[in-house]
């Protein structure tokens, strides 16, 4: 999967969209929507792997324009820009699967996106979500520090725009993190009161910052990656599975 930056950063996005993928293959799908496909790496995968048809939406232009430019471009791939906070500009019921990685704790109002992708799938269609564990255990002792703890310790070791809720940092750019993250049962009380049915939800990734693993050698580093792609609590991240229930 391209698109990955280098060492342990790089990394953990590879083992995440393994996981995703992993997940997202377990069963066939004729047409599958990556709402904030970023610059398109898991659509352009799947597109180019699978016989599905895929629809990236992004907000941005300048990530549609770069898909737009990558050679060779799958034939099976459409990508457009779209503020998803708006509406999804699909007709309803046109979806099998659709992802939402990294989605969530850029938007405003969250439930209104949820309602979207539900309108959006047809009925026994999936949606893949991963998103911040706002109860990972970094993120339980920062919110308890001292404000000067953090100010002086800590924020160089924090990217600012990903923090909101520690550091007081809310902007309005659509890379900026509009909250923390979800806990697990907000996440999947968010997905049940949409009318989604829960088919798997854990937290994952290892909880530690990004600029202390990213200084990892480079064997090591590619190994935490993997193992933090798997279920272990407290971790910085939550992977969710939901249906949208009856059957197509």
């Amino acid at each position: 999967i391209a698109g990955a930056a280098e060492g342990y950063v790089g990394d953990e996005y590879l083992a995440r969209n393994r996981l995703i993928l992993s997940y997202a293959l377990a069963e066939p799908f004729g047409v599958m929507v990556d709402v904030g496909c970023g610059y398109g790496a898991l659509a352009s995968f799947v597109a180019a792997h699978t016989s599905s048809r895929v629809i990236g939406l992004d907000v941005l232009l300048r990530r549609i324009r770069v898909i737009r430019q990558r050679e060779p471009l799958p034939s099976r791939l459409a990508v457009c820009v779209a503020n998803i906070e708006v509406g999804i500009p699909l007709q309803d019921n046109v979806a099998d699967l659709v992802l939402a990685s990294e989605v969530l704790e850029h938007l405003y109002d969250p439930s209104r996106v949820l309602a979207e992708i539900y309108r959006v799938l047809r009925p026994g269609g999936r949606l893949i979500v991963t998103t911040p564990n706002s109860n990972a255990i970094p993120y339980i002792v920062l919110r308890h520090a001292p404000r000067w703890i953090i100010r002086r310790f800590l924020r160089g070791l924090l990217q600012e725009d990903l923090h909101p809720e520690l550091l007081g940092t809310r902007k309005d750019h659509p890379d900026a993190h509009k909250r923390e993250g979800f806990t697990i049962e907000g996440l999947v009380g968010l997905a049940r009161s949409t009318g989604f049915v829960v088919e798997i939800c854990f937290s994952y990734r290892f909880p530690a910052p990004d600029k202390v693993l990213r200084l990892l050698p480079e064997r090591f580093s590619r190994w935490l990656a993997d193992i933090g792609a798997r279920p272990l609590p407290g971790a910085l991240e939550l992977f969710a599975g939901f249906r949208r229930p009856g059957s197509g």
